[in-house]
């Protein structure tokens, strides 16, 4: 009796899932290669070193503003996560980030769009993908490949007080030793591509597992029956 109940109400409790699930997740995962340029107390200039980055693409900003002119979105840790590897020691931590498309459009110093990824502990590690064209996206959401990479020397995007940077960035800083460095990305590599199971698909799989059962206790229970 109990098995035929769940079997009938399967293709309704499928139904339910599917109309109240959001989008499939994914998470991709970058790797990036970095070259030091400038003198630090880590690395030799000419080194290079490498690292990686994580985030699931379907994550919905924590807050969307607008910001001179354009957009930023705010996305919230633990989703996304940064790690690099130097010195024969692994950094990695969650982060928060940041996304922005056509940010200082109505200023002199726009348009660019721009990633930012950050985690802070007891070191932090920072990502900085620009582009002061403006052009690299069209929005503020998590981007699931990169553009290559210039590894010329640009005009900061941000101001007007002379500095210039990379294209992309790496940041790394030791609160306890109170140095650390900033390097140019060179590369930036999708490195493969997590398929996170949908709710409605990991309901299934559950309601599955419950039919099985119940099935197997039916079964049992006509057993002892006829015994």
């Amino acid at each position: 009796m109990f098995f035929s109940r769940v079997c009938r109400a399967l293709p309704l409790f499928a139904v339910t899932l599917a109309l109240v699930s959001p989008a499939k997740a994914e998470v991709v995962h970058f790797d990036f290669t970095a070259r030091i340029d400038q003198q630090n107390d880590f690395l030799p200039i000419g080194s290079t070193f490498t690292g990686s980055f994580s985030y699931d693409t379907a994550l919905t900003p924590t807050a969307v503003y607008p910001l001179a002119g354009g957009t930023e979105a705010d996305y919230g840790n633990p989703e996304l996560a940064i790690s690099a590897y130097f010195l024969g020691n692994h950094y990695a931590g969650d982060a928060t980030g940041a996304m922005g498309d056509d940010v200082g459009a109505s200023t002199s110093d726009g348009p660019y769009d721009g990633l930012y990824i950050l985690h802070v502990g007891s070191f932090v590690l920072g990502l900085t993908v620009a582009d002061s064209s403006g052009m690299m996206w069209s929005s503020v959401g998590l981007p699931s490949e990169f553009p290559a990479l210039s590894q010329d020397v640009r005009d900061d995007p941000q101001d007007d007080d002379g500095l210039r940077v990379p294209h992309a960035s790496f940041d790394f800083f030791d609160l306890a030793l109170g140095q650390g460095f900033t390097a140019t990305v060179l590369t930036i590599e999708q490195a493969q591509a997590t398929d996170v199971p949908e709710p409605a698909t990991s309901g299934l799989m559950l309601l599955g597992t419950a039919v099985i059962a119940a099935r197997r206790m039916s079964r049992r229970k006509k057993q002892s029956e006829m015994r």
